[in-house]
This record gives C-alpha cells, structure tokens and sequence, in this order.
C-alpha cells in the first residue's frame, strides 16, 4: 500500500521504491541532521509524539544541521526523493509532482514546506524501517 498524505489540500503519494543504493546514500547524506538532534533525533525516528517544548527545542539544532548539509548533498536527496512523488489530479490519476530530467517541480504551487513535507514522507517511508532493524 503506497503511502498517501494529504497537505495544502493535494493529495500525494509515495510511487515505487527507491533502488538500494540510492536508500544508503540518502540515509547516508541525511545522518547529520539526526546527529545534530542529539537524543530528540531517536525519539523522532521512533515516531514519538513529542511535547511543544521538545519539538521547539528541535528548531535551532534542526535550521543548524540543515543549513551545515552542502548543496550537492541537499540536491541528491531532494532528486531521490522527489522522483517517487505523485499527486492525484482526478479519481484515478495520479501525475509526478517532478521532473527527473529538467530537475524542476511540475506544480507551481508547491512552495518550500510542502516540498520538506514531500521529502520527509519519502525519507519517511523508505527509510524509516532501515533503522529499525531486520524483520
């Protein structure tokens, strides 16, 4: 079952797998930004709900992580994960929200916090089970 949200009244969905290889370097490229949560970053992988002064206490190490990433390692996850998101634009069609080879979004009213949201839902489900060991 593929993974849907809906955010900004869209509905979105995780199309597909991100190949292996591709998982590790993005999870690879990613570890900094759990690395700068400290402890609040296991509790985020876990899916603990978190407190308002625990999630507020995430800005200021999270903005610093995330702007310490180089671009090139920024660009690589956001292509990976971009490339697997489709949005529905009528009952039974779903479109990408990217463009692989123009390396540009589809949708102009995709803005900044809905990209991040996109992002982490993939991160989210590709991910997200790597770290929580063999089934």
């Amino acid at each position: 079952m593929a993974t849907t949200q809906t955010i900004d009244g869209h509905e979105y969905r995780v199309s597909g797998k991100m190949n292996v290889k591709d998982q590790f370097h993005v999870a690879r490229k990613i570890l900094p930004i759990f690395d700068g949560l400290g402890g609040l970053g296991g509790l985020i992988e876990k899916g603990t709900k978190l407190t308002t002064e625990e999630a507020l206490g995430l800005v200021g190490p999270l903005t610093k992580a995330l702007a310490n990433l180089p671009d090139d390692h920024c660009d690589f996850v956001m292509d990976k994960c971009l490339a697997l998101v489709q949005r529905k634009v009528s009952d039974n069609v779903w479109g990408p929200v990217y463009s692989v080879p123009a390396k540009s979004m589809m949708y102009d009213d995709i803005h900044l916090m809905t990209m991040g949201k996109l992002v982490a839902m993939v991160v989210q489900d590709q991910l997200m089970s790597f770290s929580s060991g063999p089934s």
